[in-house]
């Protein structure tokens, strides 16, 4: 896990399966990275089907959460993977 010297990072892993990949946000905020999704499914014979995500992870006290740091993606498996740059401050010791 580098990224630099004194960085490393902070992984999330979340089963996204069911939903779409352009229907799921993150953001930071608060010291939290927040994952939001909702997929809805409707039928020919006016049923529907509604699945809504949210989950948030509390941050490493050292997290680097500007969006130029931040990285996400979708794994085959329908694994939301994002990392967050943590500055390790005892790396320069």
């Amino acid at each position: 896990m580098s990224g630099g010297p004194n960085l490393e990072k902070f992984p999330v892993h979340l089963n996204v399966a069911g939903f779409n990949s352009e229907t799921i946000k993150t953001k930071v905020e608060g010291g939290k990275v927040i994952i939001e999704a909702k997929q809805e499914e409707r039928q020919a014979d006016g049923d529907y089907n509604i699945r809504e995500l949210r989950k948030s992870y509390a941050l490493p006290e050292h997290a680097l959460v500007n969006a130029n740091h931040l990285a996400s993606y979708i794994k085959s498996n329908k694994m939301l993977v994002i990392e967050i740059p943590i500055h390790n401050p005892e790396a320069e010791r």
